[in-house]
């Protein structure tokens, strides 16, 4: 999926194209991603997939035991727990966690 923006400067104000473009960008951005992540949901087959890679991540960063019943916040704890005293195995696990993000998206937007 791909999206276009296309600026000019029909206000008057005086912006060139350029500014007109920038601000409407960024004015619409959240809403690009919002649609882009909604649609990237994996579901059926496709999330069960996506959950094994994730939990192969996991498990390579020594977190281990994490099925798809757990929340997104109960899996930060276990990286947590699990990590204590080891600064990379926390980091590599919370990677795992924001690379995957797409199993979790409940919260990933401020409505």
């Amino acid at each position: 999926m791909t999206f276009a923006y296309e600026g000019s400067n029909e206000s008057g104000s005086g912006e060139t194209a350029s500014e007109a473009y920038d601000r409407c960008y960024a004015e619409h951005l959240e809403d690009t991603e919002r649609v882009w992540f909604h649609q990237s949901i994996p579901e059926g087959r496709a999330r069960d997939l996506v959950f094994d890679e994730f939990v192969a991540c996991l498990e390579d960063a020594g977190v281990m035991g994490v099925t798809s019943t757990h929340t997104k916040e109960e899996i930060v704890k276990s990286i947590v727990r699990q990590t204590e005293g080891d600064e990379q195995a926390l980091g590599d696990g919370m990677i795992c966690l924001d690379d995957h993000l797409v199993l979790y998206p409940g919260g990933m937007f401020v409505d």
